[in-house]
């Protein structure tokens, strides 16, 4: 099983499957919310088609309707994009993402969950350079 799943990894982790979740609102924790995927595939954000995910996912993913752990990994996904993507922290300002993460940070129905990812993304947001410790 692990042979398979090193053989077809690029196929379950690829940009597709991020744009097919992305579309539908369901986020979900696999391989496509990895930090390897966005080392991997950060470049492939140069197309405008892959870079209007991101403004989705501000603008669709983190509502206060949405499920919390679509929330949690829409802000995982939204850290690894400015860490990994030249412009990605001012893209992201545009789009008043910091704002965003406060809210959820101090928002009262949150689950823990995406409190920590908000709090990690914002943290993402202010350094110059991310090595995954603090």
């Amino acid at each position: 099983m692990f042979e398979y799943f090193d053989e077809h990894q690029k196929v379950f982790s690829s940009i597709d499957k991020l744009r097919n979740q992305v579309n539908r609102g369901q986020l979900r924790w696999g391989p496509c919310h990895t930090e390897k995927f966005w080392q991997e595939n950060f470049i492939l954000f140069d197309r405008a088609e892959n870079l209007q995910m991101i403004k989705k996912i501000v603008d669709d993913c983190l509502k206060p309707e949405v499920d919390d752990r679509v929330k949690a990994v829409a802000c995982f996904d939204l850290g690894e994009f400015s860490r990994f993507y030249p412009n990605g922290k001012m893209i992201l300002e545009r789009h008043d993402v910091k704002k965003k993460m406060t809210e959820l940070m101090q928002s009262k129905t949150v689950s823990s969950e995406v409190k920590k990812e908000a709090i990690t993304c914002y943290q993402k947001l202010l350094m110059n350079s991310w090595s995954g410790g603090l």
